[in-house]
């Protein structure tokens, strides 16, 4: 299981609390699936997120970051909570 997958599954486990009545047993094999899915759905970046990418011209890491944002429909330049 990849960092990510465990990151993105730890995130959704605690929304599946809130949202659906699952036995606590399967909360962990259920998020790592949707985690899985919701990774592979952003295997191929969209135009947009490239465009933002390429305007940025910064290093992988930031430009991961600014295609996330414009993914999540944030403003692409603004990281974390500023």
């Amino acid at each position: 299981m990849s960092e990510m997958i465990e990151r993105v599954a730890r995130a959704l486990e605690s929304e599946l609390a809130d949202w659906f009545e699952i036995p606590e047993q399967s909360k962990p094999q259920i998020a790592r699936e949707l985690a899985r899915a919701a990774i592979e759905a952003m295997q191929n970046p969209t135009k947009d997120m490239l465009d933002a990418a390429i305007a940025y011209r910064s290093g992988i890491e930031d430009s991961w970051r600014v295609m996330n944002n414009v993914a999540l429909g944030k403003n692409p330049f603004i990281f974390g909570d500023e």
